[in-house]
């Protein structure tokens, strides 16, 4: 027979009740774009008009992004939740035509207006223009938002001894003196290429915040050789920018990626680790108690993939613990560190060899050693503190999917 996870009823078993339920009416984590406008009940699983932040949330500005701690009243429950304000769109504004008498240097805000965007935005010369002669020119200046989205606008600067005087040519115009259009010599320009650094296993993303502009041409496309990297071998790799007008002027840029291994620290995991049993651990919790508050937290915490890097554990957990992903070795992994920093005696367990792997633990919570399974199974089992007779029925059901070699471990209850 099955063991019961609840055995008996106590004020602190009560609490952990309480908290499961209570973490379960509220999301955790609320992404918005900037500028939207954030109610409390927007945390809310169940909208609650009458929610409110409470006096000791962290105050927030959706015009600034960043993460926000926040706690949401709702009823006779308060959620702790993080509020974080993304910025993913980039400014939008109008180009200005500028003349002015030659020697006058001014700011690049003078060729833009009617400028747009949730956050604050800043505007700069892609080149500064030459104030100094006569003549039009062709100015691009760029606006940079504070999420680091960014738009090149094109415009005309007409410097004439006479400002208010026209000066050669309409804007817009591509005319020499002698109302031609003038050859196209330029090449574009690549904007936002800088050197850049990849752990490996993570994502990478040549593109991002990288484009290209031609004076005629606007925005042109980008082309990247990123054909000498290897994103699995530690070095120094070339990554070239290309990008080529419609006279067929060619602009290249090439710069460094820099490939290394993450080194995950054990101060490091252990710290997160730390602050989730800080937050999910009673001070008068016993073993048992702490022990489901680690399974429950793993298991709602972490997305699973099949796949993750074997080996070492202490990678796998900060997988587990920091980016919420990995399959049975990080769950597994993830679990130790959280029992052991909650003081659980645990040991690690794993299938025979075989073409399908498995890890779990083993926890003692003064009971003897019991089997404890955080990954998730497709019939949702709660392996937590099962005896070895009960693990071994239900395993012999699927697939012999916890044939261990008992000879390596101590007796198990």
């Amino acid at each position: 027979m099955r063991k019961r996870i609840i055995c008996f009823v106590s004020p602190a078993l009560l609490a952990l009740g309480a908290w499961l339920y209570v973490n379960g009416l509220a999301y955790k984590t609320l992404r918005v774009e900037a500028g939207t406008q954030v109610r409390a009940r927007d945390f809310l699983k169940n909208a609650d008009e009458e929610a409110v932040f409470t006096e000791d949330s962290q105050a927030f500005d959706t015009a600034v992004p960043g993460e926000y701690r926040v706690k949401v009243k709702s009823g006779l429950f308060t959620h702790r939740c993080s509020l974080i304000v993304e910025d993913t769109v980039a400014p939008v504004a109008e180009a200005v035509t500028v003349r002015r008498k030659p020697g006058e240097a001014f700011g690049a805000e003078a060729f833009v207006a009617n400028v747009t965007d949730a956050t604050a935005v800043t505007v700069s010369y892609v080149t500064e223009p030459d104030f100094s002669g006569s003549g039009r020119q062709t100015v691009r200046v760029i606006l940079t938002d504070r999420g680091g989205n960014w738009t090149v606008l094109e415009s005309e600067l007409f410097l004439a001894p006479d400002y208010e005087q026209e000066g050669p040519g309409e804007p817009g115009g591509q005319e020499d003196a002698g109302g031609a259009e003038s050859e196209d010599v330029l090449a574009p320009e690549i904007l936002g290429a800088a050197d850049l650094e990849y752990f490996i296993g993570d994502s990478i993303s040549y593109r991002k915040n990288v484009t290209a502009v031609d004076d005629r041409d606007g925005e042109v496309e980008l082309e990247v050789d990123a054909s000498r990297v290897d994103l699995t071998k530690e070095g120094v790799y070339p990554v070239t920018y290309m990008a080529r007008d419609a006279a067929g002027n060619l602009a290249q840029v090439t710069v460094n990626l820099t490939v290394t291994a993450r080194m995950y620290s054990r101060q490091e995991v252990e710290d997160y680790a730390d602050a989730v049993l800080e937050e999910i651990i009673g001070p008068d919790m016993n073993l048992e108690e702490k022990a489901w508050a680690v399974y429950s937290y793993v298991q709602n915490h972490i997305f699973y993939i099949n796949h993750s890097e074997k080996g070492d554990p202490i990678r796998a957990a900060y997988e587990g613990l920091v980016d919420g992903r990995g399959d049975c070795y990080v769950y597994a992994s993830t679990a130790k560190i959280l029992l052991e920093r909650a003081g659980i005696p645990n040991m690690d367990i794993r299938k025979r060899p075989a073409e399908v792997e498995h890890y779990w633990n083993l926890v003692d919570v003064g009971e003897g050693w019991q089997h404890f399974d955080t990954t998730p199974r497709s019939d949702n089992p709660v392996i937590f503190l099962w005896a070895d007779g009960e693990l071994a029925e239900y395993s012999k059901q699927h697939d012999n999917a916890f044939d261990y070699d008992p000879s390596l471990y101590p007796d198990i209850h």
